[in-house]
């Protein structure tokens, strides 16, 4: 019995140093558990791990998302791509307002359960602005010319 339970044992940790070198992450049941429960028709899942914190990117509700959980299978973040009538109104305004000469190259929403913001990339023909949300506002995070 003891031999049972030893072999057992080395195939167990035989396979997780495979699943380890074959390149595929190897994800914390917590952190799968929460992503289970939280999303439970996604599709297209792929896991990827850095320090400790678990990215998944996942096909849901016909969008891609991509979501950070922690060892402990708390969600980190949230993020989508999102088009700009997808803003609230008031950052939708101000933007119109305030860069009305630039194009959106991207625009991200990220969430989690204590709040949500959003990242922007605009371009004209001179220079590249990234903008973070603040309340109704954006802040200036980076400008680089052209």
């Amino acid at each position: 019995m003891k031999y049972l339970i030893m072999a057992l044992l080395l195939l167990t940790a035989a396979s997780s140093n495979l699943n380890a070198a074959d390149g595929k992450p190897l994800v914390t049941s917590a952190a799968h558990k929460a992503f289970e429960r939280s999303f439970k028709n996604a599709s297209e899942v792929s896991w990827t791990e850095a320090n400790n914190v678990y990215k998944v990117e996942f096909l849901f509700n016909s969008q891609y998302n991509i979501a950070y959980y922690n060892a402990s299978g708390a969600l980190i973040t949230l993020e989508k791509n999102i088009v700009s009538t997808q803003l609230p109104l008031i950052l939708e305004a101000n933007l119109k307002t305030r860069y009305a000469g630039f194009w959106i190259t991207s625009l991200q929403e990220f969430s989690n359960d204590k709040k949500v913001s959003y990242t922007i990339k605009l371009e004209n023909a001179f220079s590249k602005l990234v903008l973070r949300s603040s309340g109704t506002g954006w802040i200036l995070v980076q400008k680089t010319l052209k």
